[in-house]
């Protein structure tokens, strides 16, 4: 299920099919650790160089190619579906072409505000993303987490 947000955003839930037969492979995202109540797990950032991403971290995993009717994209995968920092790095993807699901998606009026990313080593984290540029995105010291505010129609609401 895809949300469109304000700045060319998205936000995407992601869960296991439970008719879907399960792969030899462990699935990406966690998915499968993953218990409890929905929440935010993850988080994607856009690379126009995801090649040099994979080999400043290997553990964001290889870049694989994928489809899905007119969108092209290559997307980093960790082998054992975890990324690193507790799953609190970002998974990394490259969008190729024009095309993107963003610009599909109607307008809901919601605009994410902040990012924050708490982990206990949050300062090695914000170091070895160093070229991330966005203003909303904080790193916090403290417990793995990550929570996202965002502006809506019917006022301020988190996700965490």
């Amino acid at each position: 299920m895809l949300l469109g947000l304000e700045d060319g955003l998205y936000l995407e839930v992601i869960a296991i099919d439970p008719g879907a037969p399960k792969p030899s492979y462990p699935r990406w995202f966690d998915l499968d650790r993953f218990e409890g109540f929905a929440r935010l797990t993850n988080w994607i950032c856009r690379s126009d160089d995801l090649d040099r991403h994979a080999v400043a971290e290997p553990r964001i995993g290889l870049p694989v190619d994928m489809v899905r009717g007119t969108l092209t994209w290559r997307m980093a995968v960790p082998e054992n579906g975890q990324l690193p920092f507790d799953n609190c790095h970002p998974a990394i993807m490259q969008w190729n072409g024009s095309d993107h699901p963003a610009a599909r998606l109607s307008p809901s009026g919601c605009r994410l505000t902040a990012l924050t990313v708490s982990h206990p080593q949050a300062p090695a984290l914000q170091e070895m993303l160093g070229d991330l540029e966005d203003a909303r995105i904080r790193f916090e010291k403290g417990a793995p987490l990550l929570q996202a505010e965002f502006s809506t129609p019917f006022g301020p609401r988190v996700l965490a």
